[in-house]
């Protein structure tokens, strides 16, 4: 099987954020689950991290939009940001993660701000510290 379509090993636990998260929000234009999954598959194992267990690796999304390729990052526990110039998208897309995270208790960090030429960045910093495997906690998302 090729790589880019190879589950992870079982030894390794993606996230403690179910895919879910990436089904559950349905808009017109979303793109689809399966191709963002193997997207991102692509880029890791055709990085010089292929080869390794799935480690935190940064997801750059320029038209985020939704947020599914943001949202599979992080159940692949990537950190990942996001970058849409449509400001009911982003909105909607940080509404939507903040009403998730609050509905499955997952504990969070969010921070909104304001600035000059972007207009807002909203922050999460998703977990907590203190788990055994806390390199790579908390995960950071911006919108």
């Amino acid at each position: 099987m090729a790589p880019s379509c190879a589950p992870w090993p079982s030894s390794v636990k993606p996230s403690y954020l179910s895919e879910d998260i990436v089904a559950t929000r349905r808009y017109k234009g979303k793109t689809n689950e399966l191709l963002t999954k193997f997207l991102l598959n692509v880029a890791l194992f055709s990085s010089a991290f292929g080869d390794q267990p799935p480690s935190r690796l940064a997801v750059l999304d320029p038209l985020c939009g939704g947020g599914t390729t943001l949202f599979q990052a992080l159940v692949y526990r990537f950190d990942a940001w996001g970058i849409h110039r449509a400001k009911r998208d982003i909105e909607s897309t940080e509404a939507f993660l903040r009403g998730y995270l609050r509905e499955m208790d997952i504990p969070f960090e969010h921070r909104a701000e304001r600035l000059r030429q972007v207009r807002r960045r909203y922050t999460f910093r998703i977990g907590q510290g203190g788990r055994p495997d806390n390199a790579s906690w908390p995960m950071p998302i911006q919108l």
